[in-house]
């Protein structure tokens, strides 16, 4: 019997050792056992290899958007033809799907809790359990803003500190289908509550107050995916009685609103951002969710 050695080709060399396998080793099993507390740790690994994919999957997303922005914008550019994707006609790798970034994506919608859970919550609670800060003066602000009179409603002249609101702990935004990234809707929670002493059998609960990110201005005026883009941390979820005005129909959110977006960092390439002293937005640290998601 004869052997015949036979020589792959130098595409499949690479593959004929362990490094591969020990990296993914490395990738999928030790990083994801060492971010764990070592405890019930295959659902805990499965649960943060699951993380890395979809954050993994929305970065290429950011990307894909960033460099459509970037196409349309030399497009639009004075002497920029078509001479490139006829160049890309000829190569025959043109893609035909109709790829576009709608400017005005669907507007989100959200909901709450048919009763509040944290009812009568008087407003010394709201500036010192929730960081709600200046919230007397910020909230008539916000009611003469939003009635266009200097008058404020018979009802919200004599707010005081143990005024009450019935305030929510959370709040649930239903995101549309991103088709570069799945076709499921997907549902976001924001939290909004205060920590939690020990009573009885149940542990003490810490505060939870959750960031989001908004938009400050429409699609039509965006240059780049990140103008407009705001950052703010949700304090309070709460509703204001009818006998407030014609903001009343739904809640309004106390945010705590952060720096814009200006030049990344440039050894690590992120952004520093830090929380804005002061009234911050033109209605201040308040924010109508019915404008948001309406």
């Amino acid at each position: 019997m004869s052997l015949r050695i036979i020589h792959p080709p130098p595409w499949v060399r690479g593959w004929l050792h362990t490094e591969g396998s020990e990296r993914l080793h490395i990738d999928y099993a030790k990083q994801a056992y060492a971010s764990s507390n070592k405890r019930h740790y295959v659902q805990q690994m499965t649960t943060w290899l699951t993380r890395q994919e979809a954050v993994q999957r929305f970065s290429a997303y950011l990307q894909w958007v960033e460099s459509l922005a970037s196409h349309v914008a030399s497009s639009n550019a004075p002497g920029g033809d078509s001479v490139d994707e006829e160049e890309d006609m000829d190569s025959g790798d043109v893609d035909n799907t109709d790829w576009h970034l709608d400017p005005q994506p669907t507007a989100a919608a959200y909901s709450v809790a048919k009763e509040p859970g944290l009812p009568n919550t008087p407003v010394h609670s709201l500036q010192d359990n929730f960081g709600c800060i200046d919230f007397v003066r910020a909230l008539e602000h916000f009611l003469r803003h939003s009635s266009g009179t200097q008058a404020l409603p018979p009802a919200a002249q004599n707010i005081t500190s143990t005024t009450r609101f019935n305030v929510y702990k959370r709040m649930t935004v239903h995101l549309p289908s991103l088709r570069q990234v799945s076709s499921v809707p997907t549902k976001d929670t924001i939290r909004a509550m205060p920590k939690q002493a020990t009573s009885g059998l149940r542990k003490a609960v810490p505060a939870h107050f959750d960031t989001v990110l908004a938009w400050e201005q429409s699609g039509d005026d965006r240059q780049h995916p990140l103008d407009g883009l705001c950052v703010a941390r949700v304090r309070a979820i709460f509703r204001v009685p009818d006998s407030y005005g014609a903001c009343t129909e739904h809640p309004l959110a106390y945010v705590e609103w952060f720096t814009p977006f200006r030049t990344p960092v440039s050894d690590i390439g992120m952004y520093k951002l830090s929380p804005v002293t002061g009234v911050g937005q033109e209605d201040g640290p308040f924010v109508d969710l019915g404008k948001c998601f309406g």
